[in-house]
């Protein structure tokens, strides 16, 4: 349960958001996409173009994993436009 509420293996919860989105956004609206490192950019980049979208990128900061280790995750918040 703990690794699906973080991770989305197959995309499905995020094609929800994209196409449920839709029907809730005025007409300039944008939608907020918080990612990191770990997820698949391409198939990302590719279901928001599938869906209407173009993406860019508004913020990234570097995390460390945990407490002393040095390993770091990036984090990212996109905005995503209808370009239809």
């Amino acid at each position: 349960m703990l690794l699906r509420s973080g991770f989305d293996y197959r995309y499905e919860s995020l094609e929800k958001y994209f196409v449920g989105a839709r029907e809730r956004l005025n007409p300039s609206g944008k939608l907020l996409l918080g990612t990191g490192s770990y997820a698949s950019l391409s198939d990302v980049e590719r279901l928001a173009k599938k869906y209407g979208y173009a993406m860019r990128l508004s913020d990234k900061i570097d995390i460390p994993l945990t407490d002393g280790i040095t390993v770091k995750n990036d984090y990212r918040i996109y905005e995503l436009m209808d370009v239809r």
